[in-house]
C-alpha cells in the first residue's frame, strides 16, 4: 500500500501501524476501503503526516483526529525535574538580589525543600482546572501540551562584604 511506505518514510514504525481492508461489491464493481491506524510518539509529526494526506488525496480520504494523547512516564519526570531546576535557580537569583540590597553576598544553600509540584494539561486549564468533559479533544492544530509548576523553599546564608577575607 502507498500510503505505508509514506508512514515509513517519515519515520513511523511497522508496529505503530495497523490496517484494516474492507471489500465489498456493488453492483459490477468492487470497492474496497482501508482503515489505517496510526500511534505517534510526536505531535507535530502526526500533523505533517495528516496534512501530506489532505493534500495528496483529497477527497479520497478521510483522516479522523486524534483519539487520545499522553505524554510519556519518563517525559513527565524530565518536566518536573527541570521546572524544580528553573525555581532552586530562580530563588537563588532573587537571593542574591536581597543579599546586595542587604550589603551582603550570597552564600552557599542551607536547605532546599521542595514544597510542591503541580502539572496540568492545557485542556485542564481552558476549563478552569476542572476538566468537566474529558472526552474532548484539542483542536487538530493545537499541540497537546502539559504545564509544570514548582513551589520550593530555599535557605542560604549570607556572608558579611564589609569584613576583610583572610589571606
Amino acid at each position: 500500500m502507498v500510503i505505508l511506505i509514506l508512514f515509513h518514510s517519515i519515520g513511523v514504525a511497522e508496529k505503530d501501524t495497523s490496517v484494516r481492508r474492507f471489500l465489498y461489491r456493488e453492483a459490477d464493481k468492487y470497492h474496497m476501503d482501508a482503515e489505517v491506524l496510526i500511534t505517534f510518539s510526536d505531535f507535530e509529526k502526526m500533523e505533517q503526516l495528516r496534512s501530506v494526506l489532505l493534500e495528496k488525496l483529497a477527497k479520497t480520504v478521510c483522516v479522523g483526529t486524534p483519539q487520545s494523547h499522553y505524554h510519556s512516564a519518563e517525559c513527565l519526570r524530565l518536566m518536573r525535574f527541570k521546572a524544580t531546576q528553573l525555581t532552586i535557580e530562580n530563588a537563588q537569583q532573587k537571593a542574591c538580589e536581597v543579599s546586595q540590597l542587604l550589603g551582603q553576598t550570597l552564600g552557599h544553600p542551607l536547605l532546599v525543600r521542595e514544597e510542591e509540584t503541580r502539572k496540568w494539561r492545557n485542556e485542564d486549564e481552558e476549563d478552569g482546572g476542572r476538566c468537566q468533559n474529558a472526552s474532548r479533544l484539542p483542536h487538530p492544530s493545537q499541540i497537546p501540551t502539559i504545564t509544570v509548576s514548582s513551589r520550593v523553599s530555599v535557605s542560604f546564608t549570607f556572608r558579611d562584604i564589609s569584613k576583610k577575607k583572610p589571606q
